[in-house]
């Protein structure tokens, strides 16, 4: 299965929240900020004021070019 079909199955959605996308990737939401904020953080986002959203799809790329440079 996909990290997409996952993650998808997971929340039912296909743009998810920082406190989300911080439980997928095993940080604290502090640290996503800090990294959201200083340009670390390569996931394309929108943001609506004060919250951003990830595309399910950018966070599942991310996920599987991170599975291959640490294969």
């Amino acid at each position: 299965m996909s990290y997409f079909e996952l993650i998808y199955k997971k929340y039912n959605k296909l743009m998810i929240t920082k406190t989300e996308l911080a439980n997928e990737l095993g940080m604290s939401e502090p640290t996503l900020n800090r990294r959201l904020y200083s340009g670390e953080l390569l996931i394309a986002y929108s943001r609506i004021g004060q919250k951003y959203t990830f595309s399910l799809k950018s966070v599942c790329e991310y996920l599987e070019a991170i599975d291959l440079l640490a294969a």
